[in-house]
């Protein structure tokens, strides 16, 4: 057998872990001596025949050699390479191979009464040792994550439901690494409209120049109601992202793997979803050219995540702000006892009569002047006839006339505008009318001014 040197054990405090190197060493101590017996016994032997006395010799050798291989892992500990929990099972896995060994080889089995030191229940300076040594390898860890991510355990955890939720969300929305980017200038606030075209401008807040972007893609957007519009005095609209536009793109952002190579596969991916909506073919290629809008349960399974950085930004803030209520408390600012002072009102009589219905008395200054001396003897409750019925009674308004038709108020007008909520919103919206219409704007072309936001009135011609 080859021994090893070994290193003694430090018990300045004795502690589990430095139990179990010790053990863990005597129990590859025992294997290797009864690995020598059984080597021993091999070579003393007279008879021509020695395969048993070799395979007893081999099976006690394999189990030593397992035996030290525990015992050196074990004192990985001391470096910091290894956890308790981990040093306990190594020295356990050492006792059962050095009482594999002593078997295999014949020999007294000793090892079984290491197991014993082992199993022992722990003092109270050892628990207290284990836990200490638990608090610090957790606060370790805490503090090398928050380095690499810089958020709390919390956070963190919302971030990692981000992430998983962003698997199955991100390929519902058809989109492409170009619709991303048009949300990106929006949430930065360099995207506006302006002359059928989309730009991105060079810097937030300047609405001129800049550089083209997809329109076809921001209109999508724009009609899925991932973005929305401001209109300027100039006629430019401003596009920000929704609040749906908003975790839609933090999704995308959270999961790139989901966005489509192209144009081409988003639009196949749409038309394949819905194939089973619609039976017309012309239904599927208009519904697979819309974007389809995030699911609700996306809005509602999504968590910001908050970095310490923001947190201290507003804890700081949060503190500012209570200092300063503080000092205006101390120069003399509300007072929660007293009354806010509020300015006069014109209506003296009523704020004079509500004072004497709560006190019950007269305010003599100004009821000398209101011709009324008398004080009060009656009960607030009994003053009820001063003051309007807190809950009247229903007021019965005279029933109107039947309002006339909207072709007899309006002869001339062959069209009437559609309300809002019937029309997808479009960037460029198309007129809503003429004032004088054309020869063919009738009953049977009706449906040529489908797309225009207008219908026509049956009742004139």
């Amino acid at each position: 057998m080859i021994h090893t040197e070994e290193r003694p054990v430090t018990e300045d405090s004795p502690s589990r872990p430095r139990t179990c190197i010790r053990v863990a060493r005597t129990a590859a101590a025992l294997a290797e001596a009864a690995a020598d017996e059984a080597m021993y016994a091999a070579c003393r032997s007279r008879s021509g025949n020695t395969t048993r006395l070799d395979q007893i010799m081999h099976a006690a050798h394999k189990e030593a050699c397992q035996a030290r291989k525990f015992a050196n892992w074990t004192t990985a500990w001391e470096t910091g390479d290894v956890a308790e929990h981990a040093v306990i099972g190594y020295a356990g896995g050492a006792v059962d191979a050095a009482i594999r060994a002593q078997a295999a080889a014949g020999v007294e089995v000793t090892a079984a009464a290491l197991r014993a030191e082992l199993e022992r229940p722990l003092t109270a300076v050892e628990l207290a040792e284990r836990e200490n040594e638990r608090r610090r390898a957790a606060a370790q860890e805490e503090a090398e994550q928050q380095a690499a991510t810089g958020m709390d355990q919390d956070n963190r955890r919302h971030a990692d439901r981000n992430r998983w939720f962003a698997k199955g969300y991100v390929p519902e929305l058809g989109w492409t690494a170009g619709h991303v980017r048009v949300l990106e200038a929006a949430a930065d606030g360099r995207l506006y409209w302006r002359g059928r075209q989309a730009w991105r401008a060079a810097r937030p807040g300047q609405w001129t120049g800049g550089r083209k972007i997809s329109r076809e893609r921001t209109d999508a957007l724009y009609g899925a109601r991932f973005l929305t519009a401001v209109l300027q005095a100039d006629g430019t609209r401003v596009l920000t992202p929704s609040p749906m536009g908003a975790v839609a793109l933090e999704y995308a952002r959270l999961h790139p793997a989901g966005l489509h190579e192209n144009d081409r596969a988003a639009y196949e991916a749409r038309y394949a979803t819905v194939a089973k909506r619609h039976k017309r073919r012309d239904d599927r290629k208009a519904a697979a050219r819309r974007l389809p809008p995030l699911d609700p349960s996306a809005m509602r399974a999504y968590r910001r995540p908050v970095t310490l950085a923001e947190q201290e930004a507003a804890a700081q803030e949060s503190a500012e702000q209570r200092a300063a209520t503080e000092q205006w408390d101390n120069e003399g600012g509300h007072c929660p006892d007293m009354p806010t002072p509020r300015p006069t009102t014109t209506r003296t009589t009523d704020t004079r009569r509500a004072r004497e219905y709560q006190t019950g008395q007269v305010d003599t200054a100004a009821g000398a002047m209101a011709g009324r001396t008398d004080p009060i003897r009656h009960a607030p409750h009994q003053q009820l006839d001063l003051w309007p019925r807190e809950n009247p009674g229903p007021v019965r308004r005279p029933r109107r006339a039947p309002r006339p038709s909207i072709s007899t108020r309006f002869p001339h007008r062959t069209h009437f505008h559609a309300p809002a909520a019937w029309i997808e919103p479009q960037l460029d919206a198309a007129p809503t009318g003429h004032d004088t219409p054309p020869p063919h704007h009738t009953a049977p072309h009706r449906s040529a001014d489908a797309n225009t936001g207008t219908r026509h009135n049956p009742r004139t011609r």
